[in-house]
């Protein structure tokens, strides 16, 4: 099984409108047993469950029309991410009990014909074990930019690519960054997005207040420390489906609760180095199948 953490250090690139939006969740991941990555054996009595708190902040500073009627757009993007894992029955340091995640950026969107837009954004992110602030080191704190161009297909469709760097490894290195927005609308709806990890859905509009969708989600977090003296980082990432119904109140607030199924989580510390980004360079493991709860809010304003 291979552990990639390069798309939890990307920032969200192109999700939001021209209104400041406030996105808040609270996720739950029943308790399940840990398993070997290479024997998917589980390993003594070990188990965990995880709770996950994420807000998500954009701000927009400026929105001007081009001559195409399109916007060009500047905005502030901030989101936190702090995971509390409850492990169980742990007798190695195989696994941390908490993750910190902090990013802020400043993002543009500027269209230069009618179907493309190039996206640029740059920020600095915070990737800790710990929420003390005191404890946060100089190599816990990233720095991160993204040039992408996208372009629009179809009114429905948005498909895009481009670089994303930061200093992962201590040092400026480029990442290939891809973008897909896909959604389909009417009583029947269907949505897939890229920009910040992986989501799916589909579902019924039953009125203009109410849907049911079926998701599919994967996303997660990272923390950058020392363990026996070398420079690690520690993944948590974790894919669920289940049911979604999602209540409007007005235009600008809506309240999605989802519950389902934690397919798998991963857990497991691996080197910083760039081949430990897409193969696991430590022994570790995953969490296997639990219940799966969350319950979020997103006010425009």
């Amino acid at each position: 099984m291979k552990r990639s953490a390069l798309f939890l250090l990307l920032p969200l690139l192109l999700t939001f409108t021209a209104q400041a939006q406030l996105t808040v969740k609270a996720e739950y991941i029943g308790q399940s047993a840990y398993r070997d990555d290479d024997t998917d054996k589980k390993i003594s009595n070990y188990k965990g469950s995880s709770v996950i708190y994420q807000a998500d902040l954009n701000i927009p500073l400026s929105v001007k029309m081009n001559p195409d009627g399109l916007p060009r757009l500047w905005a502030i993007h901030s989101g936190a991410a702090y995971a509390r894992l409850d492990n169980r029955n742990f007798r190695e340091d195989l696994v941390t009990d908490e993750i910190f995640d902090l990013y802020l950026g400043l993002l543009n969107i500027t269209p230069f014909s009618k179907k493309w837009v190039i996206v640029t954004s740059a920020g600095i992110g915070i990737y800790s074990p710990t929420t003390r602030f005191s404890r946060i080191t100089r190599k816990q704190v990233l720095a991160n930019a993204a040039v992408l161009f996208i372009c629009q297909i179809r009114p429905n469709l948005q498909i895009g690519g481009g670089l994303a760097i930061n200093n992962t490894f201590g040092y400026p290195m480029a990442f290939p960054a891809l973008y897909l927005k896909w959604s389909a609308e009417g009583r029947w709806n269907a949505d897939i997005n890229m920009s910040n990890g992986f989501m799916a859905s589909g579902g019924y509009h039953f009125t203009d207040n109410f849907s049911l969708n079926l998701v599919l989600e994967m996303s997660g977090q990272v923390a950058f420390l020392q363990k026996d003296g070398k420079d690690m980082m520690f993944s948590h990432q974790y894919m669920v489906s289940g049911f979604r119904p999602q209540f409007k109140l007005g235009k600008h607030v809506s309240i999605p609760l989802t519950a389902g199924v934690n397919a798998m989580r991963i857990a497991a510390y691996n080197k910083r180095t760039l081949k430990a980004m897409f193969v696991s360079t430590e022994p570790g493991g995953y969490f296997g199948v639990a219940p799966y709860f969350s319950a979020g809010l997103s006010v425009g304003f």
